[in-house]
């Protein structure tokens, strides 16, 4: 993948080309692009939000270590997409917009890489991968749902549900447990 190189757990992001009238996309960019559009997408509110859960690492941990060759491009070309739509759409970057020209962003981008009948998704998502918006967003509820932060505060969370029988009586042709 141009201008991604892997060490470890970090990672270096050269410039990026991007059509975006000469400009390029730098590291920080693209580390403010990620964070703000977590950020849209799960919000602080009285939960805590994207940020606070920690949501841009997880998303770029898994952009940078997980994803598939194919992938990892068109995570990277969505993020410029989305880059480059901001710029020419509203003059500003996506992390300097407020939050309802974010919203507006995403929901433009979403609309144009999703088809109106689902069968033609599945197909997409089959051939060529998931769009990106959706993995985007995939990747930040997860993120947030296996955060410390999202398990614990924004869900509810229960280390060992229900509670703790020592002896259980059982009746007769009862079946036991396979895992005892």
């Amino acid at each position: 993948m141009k201008g991604v190189i892997g060490l470890g757990t970090a990672f270096i992001l050269s410039p990026v080309a991007c059509d975006m009238k000469g400009d390029e996309l730098t590291p920080i960019e693209i580390e403010h692009l990620i964070a703000a559009m977590a950020d849209s997408i799960l919000p602080e509110t009285d939960t805590p939000g994207a940020i606070q859960a920690g949501v841009p690492t997880f998303i770029t941990e898994t952009w940078q270590h997980y994803l598939s060759e194919k992938n990892k491009e068109a995570f990277l070309n969505g993020l410029i997409r989305t880059e480059s739509y901001s710029r020419d759409s509203y003059n500003r970057s996506f992390s300097q917009c407020p939050m309802d020209v974010r919203i507006n962003i995403l929901t433009y981008l979403e609309s144009k890489e999703t088809y109106r009948f689902a069968i033609l998704n599945k197909i997409r998502n089959r051939f060529f991968g998931p769009s990106f918006i959706g993995l985007f967003k995939q990747l930040t509820v997860q993120g947030y749902c296996t955060s410390h932060a999202g398990a614990t505060k924004a869900l509810r969370y229960d280390a060992v549900p229900g509670h703790y029988e020592s002896c259980v009586l059982m009746a007769e042709n009862t079946r036991s447990w396979a895992t005892k």
